[in-house]
């Protein structure tokens, strides 16, 4: 299979991104695993049981322009400089839907804040505790994504943070206790979507792709 790849002459040019920031793994902590198995590791069983073909891209290349994808999932981008805040901003195709994952943008030059997630997302976020960071569907997520069953580490991560929605974002999941754990939004560049449980599953990705207009190949 590589070789039939290494010799074609079409780049490979996926509709789904799975980006993850190199310098971003760096502020990770001892006993990080209950966060980044799920979110780094299984995730890439998910994106390949979603029934369409992705790209594992750093977040530079997506930054700089290099690739771009209808529907771009941002895994591991903890730490993000103004200037791969902007890149991100310029070089964002219109219609694209980007998920935002856990804490994007949680690490700043001030150190840790709920503020530079807002900076790099839009959304507004709180921290959340709960014995299970799991997402439950709503009625509004069956509908839209076809979603119907939960999803996430059913442990305490640390931190984790809970929506604060704003008009028109539409709660497609929450945690146990009903504080928002998955939010669309849709905005002149696109739709944006914060998933705050560190963890994606194969009806999650599959229903963001059919609202991005991704083609899947099968079920």
């Amino acid at each position: 299979v590589e070789n039939a790849r290494l010799k074609s002459d079409t780049p490979f040019a996926p509709q789904i991104l799975a980006v993850v920031d190199e310098d971003s793994v760096n502020h990770l902590a001892g006993q990080s695993r209950p966060l980044t198995f799920p979110l780094l590791y299984q995730s890439r069983a998910a994106f390949g049981r979603c029934g369409a073909p992705y790209g594992q891209a750093l977040l530079d290349d997506v930054v700089s322009g290099r690739m771009n994808a209808p529907l771009q999932f941002f895994l591991a981008a903890w730490s993000l400089t103004e200037r791969q805040r902007e890149g991100l901003r310029k070089n964002r195709a219109p219609g694209t839907t980007r998920v935002w994952c856990h804490a994007p943008g949680y690490a700043g030059t001030d150190g840790l804040s709920a503020e530079g997630i807002r900076a790099a997302t839009g959304f507004r976020v709180a921290p959340h505790r709960s014995e299970s960071s799991a997402a439950i569907p709503t009625a509004d997520g069956k509908a839209m994504l076809g979603l119907s069953e939960s999803w996430g580490p059913t442990t305490n991560i640390s931190p984790l943070f809970r929506v604060v929605p704003e008009r028109g974002d539409r709660i497609l999941a929450t945690f146990g206790d009903g504080s928002p754990a998955l939010v669309l939004r849709e905005t002149q560049a696109g739709k944006d979507v914060f998933l705050a449980t560190p963890a994606v599953s194969p009806p999650l990705i599959r229903g963001l792709a059919r609202i991005s207009g991704v083609h899947l190949y099968t079920d």
